[in-house]
């Protein structure tokens, strides 16, 4: 027996595990869902030192350590909760999983379950590393003794439909339950009104002034013990004076920082898809998208630069153990942090200037 939920695999954006898939789900029903990620913001985020603080240098290395001093962005989570019914558990060893799985499909749920990449052939993992993360199941085949997974396994970063042996996905199960007694297991299914609807200059207008005036909610601030928490632009500038120290000192453990160079020019895919939405709608005019998308282009180019140099440095030092930037690559990743500095806030703001 076969059995399968639609699900279309989202890639124009990398947002995480379980709302790529989300976002997947959503856009087989409907492809206007696509435009989902346009209405969250992003914003650059970094914990600084507090001045005039005292703090030896052991306590100094840790927090560089645990790559505590890094410029992440953080990303507002979108809201499914108008699109979908949740249903959260626990299983555990003496579950029946499989069945456990196999109904909540047949009564149109989809289900994200922990996994071990270490058991999935052909993954990046497979064999090498153990990574414990959600996978999304919209089906089985008996016949093939498989549960029908999307997944980004293969190619990081990349979503496509992955069959699961059902012997595979059992060592899995054992892996996991050696090492905690329970997972996670969430299912969603779809409400009946599933429509993509917004008030998009409105939408819009409000999330740039959020990204302008770096406000976000005070929940989402980390503590990071001797630090301060910062929002916003400046960070950048701010970044561009010691990322070179902050990737030196991160310990071997805490190296694979991928999602974390990567995120800034993600956000710059968001914002693109943003000023062609605005355009296809009639909000913006031929030469407010084509002077806007100039600008998002320079600074995802820029970004670029800064994730592939980055992602280099991690990769080189994974295999050789060599810290040191070489001195061409320090110039080209602060010019690029220093020139997005400048032109991000000139978009923001003629943006804005546009909308309202």
């Amino acid at each position: 027996m076969r059995f399968e939920l639609p699900i279309s695999p989202y890639n124009d954006v990398f947002i995480n595990c379980i709302e790529s898939n989300l976002l997947g789900i959503l856009i087989d029903y409907d492809s206007s869902f696509k435009n989902l990620p346009n209405f969250s913001y992003g914003i650059y985020v970094m914990n600084r030192l507090k001045h005039n603080i005292h703090i030896t240098d052991g306590q100094l290395q840790a927090l560089t350590q645990q790559g505590s001093l890094l410029l992440r962005v953080y990303q507002q989570p979108i809201d499914f909760d108008p699109y979908f019914s949740v249903e959260n558990t626990f299983v555990t060893a003496e579950s029946p999983i499989f069945e456990i799985i196999k109904n909540l499909l047949k009564n149109n749920y989809y289900v994200f379950i922990e996994v071990d990449r270490f058991f999935m052939p052909g993954g990046y993992e497979y064999s090498k590393e153990h990574k414990i993360h959600q996978t999304c199941v919209y089906g089985f085949d008996d016949n093939l003794n498989c549960f029908l997974v999307v997944e980004d396994c293969v190619k990081l970063g990349y979503f496509d439909y992955y069959s699961f042996k059902y012997e595979d996905f059992e060592k899995s199960l054992i892996s996991l339950f050696e090492n905690k007694g329970s997972i996670s297991l969430t299912a969603y299914k779809l409400k009946n009104q599933k429509q993509f609807q917004s008030n998009t200059r409105e939408a819009l207008i409000n999330k740039l002034y959020i990204m302008e005036g770096s406000d976000v909610p005070k929940a989402v601030l980390p503590k990071v013990k001797y630090c301060e928490f910062y929002a916003g632009f400046d960070n950048l500038k701010e970044f561009s004076n010691h990322f070179e120290s902050a990737f030196h000192g991160l310990n071997d453990n805490y190296l694979n920082q991928y999602s974390v160079v990567s995120k800034p020019f993600q956000n710059q895919l968001v914002n693109i898809n943003t000023v062609n939405m605005c355009y296809e709608e009639g909000i913006l005019t031929y030469s407010q998208k084509n002077s806007l998308l100039n600008l998002y282009e320079e600074s995802k180019k820029n970004w670029e630069l800064y994730k592939n140099n980055l992602l280099k440095y991690i990769l080189v030092r994974e295999l050789t153990g060599k810290k040191k930037f070489e001195d061409n690559t320090v110039d080209l990743i602060r010019n690029a942090l220093l020139e997005n500095y400048e032109i991000e806030q000139q978009a923001l703001h003629s943006f804005l200037s546009y909308l309202k």
